[in-house]
């Protein structure tokens, strides 16, 4: 399963799950757990979200938030 987190709350509970290495990619602001901080980025609300980027990645599961 391949995973996306669009929100750092989203990231912590993908970890929380075990489910990190199903994480493909997060935003620049998911930065807890400092593992995160590897992960690809695919940009962040304020500087644009690569729409682009996650289409290519081809994820099973967007994890987003409002």
């Amino acid at each position: 399963m391949k995973l996306v987190s669009l929100a750092p709350s989203n990231t912590e509970i993908i970890y929380s799950l075990g489910l990190q290495d199903c994480l493909e990619a997060t935003t620049s602001l998911c930065d807890y757990p400092e593992e995160a901080r590897e992960k690809k980025s695919i940009g962040g609300w304020t500087s644009g979200i690569d729409f682009e980027k996650i289409r290519e990645m081809e994820p099973d599961i967007v994890v987003t938030s409002d």
